[in-house]
This record gives structure tokens, C-alpha cells and sequence, in this order.
């Protein structure tokens, strides 16, 4: 079996070092599977390269534009272990923030078992993070709840047997051959957020098993900011916060409702930009 891991970092060295790290620790005890590593170092400003080029020979080492985010640095992965002489049977999707256990490959292969012999084809499995200081949940899997205008969803916390999601983190997120033939690689429409939820929710349109593995693959802290459009904000901050890319990303949003749910989107444009203009409504 041979999988290509896919991630993308810039200027956190430490991090994406202390990453490759643990993947490297995990994957050396499974000697039935190559894992062939792309990472795309987006013009990092500090010393990425060099540490990954001295610790890490092996990676293919991808060097971005300077403006690819997560999502087009991803693309960029995918489409050149695409362009290897490899053929490969999965690929796993990861942020260079997580650290891994040394079991995070068996959580992943009891699902693909607990896959053969529940489904008619192979689907997406996602592993889920927790905080290494409290414990908590942070990042994986997600279910939607049953509101009309809203979009809203809950984690799925692992348990005994892998458990149905519709949202999946790509903090660890595997992809099968199957899935990918059909899908493709992340939408381009997405620059850095969104691109992992709507990946999985196009497979569970496509009636492919998106699955919460058993249990936790690693540890990965929560950096996402809570209100980005709250009143200690000024106007101009919620407004950039409103349209950056990188936090609500307004028009990609948007795009994402009108894709999966097309009523919400009105709803969505309308809500956000009261709460732009009026931070105090809940």
C-alpha cells in the first residue's frame, strides 16, 4: 500500500518540524505501507527549509507563490504527488500543528476493515485532536444540527466503532483512491478555510462512508479566535474580519452555502453583516 501525506506550512518552523517529527516516529513502525511526504513551504520567512531539508531528506519538498493559504497549498501538494511516478492507493491530508500518536495508522486501518465489511466502496476517515494540556476535543469530525436557516454542527467524539460525520477537519483527514477518482482534489474556490468541510460533505453527497475513527490520532491545539466580529472590535476590524480570507471569508462562505445549502445563504449574508454593523446582536 502507498499513501502520499499531504500538508502545507508557513513561518512556524518549530511547529511543522515537531510535526514531521512524530508522522516520522509513527510511519517507521509500519513497515507494510510507504508514505511518500509533500510538503509545500509557502515562502516562508524563517528558517523552514533549511530544517526541513536537514531533518527531513525524504519529504518532497515543495517551495509556494507566497499566496497559496492552506487550501491552494494543499492543491499544490495533491497535484504534484499526482505528477509523481507513484500510483497511490490514499492520500492523508494533515496540518503541520499536529503532533501525532504512535497508533494513529492502526485507528485508520480498523476503518477501512470496519468499511469492508459495512460498505460497498471506501470513503474518507478522519482522526480526531485533542488538546495536549486539557484532553479536549479540538479538531476532527462533525455532524450538522437539524436548523432551517442556520449552519450549525457538533463534534462527533470518538468512541468504541468508527461513527458517521458530515464536516470533517482536515487536521488529519484520510482520503481513498475511490473517493478521489469520483471527487477530485479540494474545490478552487477555496483559498484557506472551508475546503475540508466541503470536501466531505460533496462524499456524503456521493453516498461515500465519511467516518470518525475509533479514536484520537494526535494532538493539536484550537487557534481559531471565538468572536470575529465582536463589539471590542472596531467596525474596520469586524470588516476585514468579514472578508479576509483567512478569518469568515465572506464570498467563499457564500459560495460553500450556495453549493450545499442554498437557502441558508441569504440568511447567512444578511445575519453576518448586521453582526458587522451591530456587534451586540447575538
Amino acid at each position: 500500500m502507498r499513501i502520499a501525506v499531504l500538508l502545507t506550512c508557513h513561518n512556524r518552523a518549530r511547529k511543522t518540524e515537531k510535526c514531521l517529527f512524530s508522522l516520522q516516529n509513527a510511519v517507521c513502525r509500519i513497515p507494510h505501507v510507504a508514505f511518500d511526504i509533500y510538503l509545500v513551504d509557502d515562502r516562508s520567512a524563517d528558517d523552514t527549509l533549511s530544517v526541513v531539508r536537514k531533518h527531513f531528506p525524504a519529504v518532497h519538498l515543495i517551495e509556494g507563490s507566497g499566496d497559496l493559504y492552506w487550501a491552494g497549498g494543499m492543491r499544490l501538494a495533491w497535484n504534484t504527488a499526482l505528477g509523481s511516478d507513484f500510483v497511490y492507493d490514499g492520500f492523508l491530508l494533515i496540518n503541520d500543528d499536529v503532533v501525532f500518536s504512535p497508533d494513529f495508522w492502526k485507528e485508520i486501518e480498523k476503518t477501512m476493515d470496519y468499511v469492508k465489511h459495512n460498505y460497498a466502496k471506501e470513503g474518507i476517515y478522519v482522526l480526531s485532536t485533542q488538546d495536549e494540556k486539557t484532553g479536549a476535543f479540538t479538531y476532527g469530525g462533525h455532524l450538522l444540527r437539524d436548523k432551517l436557516f442556520k449552519h450549525s454542527f457538533y463534534p462527533v467524539i470518538p468512541s468504541e466503532l468508527p461513527q458517521k460525520c458530515q464536516l470533517t477537519n482536515a487536521n488529519i483527514l484520510y482520503i481513498s483512491k475511490d473517493a478521489y477518482e469520483e471527487i477530485g482534489i479540494l474545490d478552487t474556490h477555496f483559498t484557506h478555510s472551508l475546503a475540508d468541510f466541503d470536501y466531505s460533505l460533496t462524499a456524503v453527497e456521493k453516498d461515500f462512508p465519511v467516518l470518525v475513527c475509533p479514536s484520537y490520532g494526535g494532538y493539536c491545539t484550537n487557534d481559531h479566535p471565538d468572536n470575529l466580529l465582536g463589539k471590542r472590535l472596531t467596525f474596520l476590524e469586524r470588516y476585514h474580519n468579514l472578508y479576509s480570507v483567512k478569518e469568515l471569508a465572506l464570498k467563499e462562505y457564500l459560495y460553500y452555502l450556495g453549493k450545499h445549502f442554498h437557502w441558508k445563504a441569504p440568511y447567512a449574508f444578511v445575519i453576518l453583516w448586521l453582526k458587522t454593523l451591530f456587534p451586540f446582536i447575538k
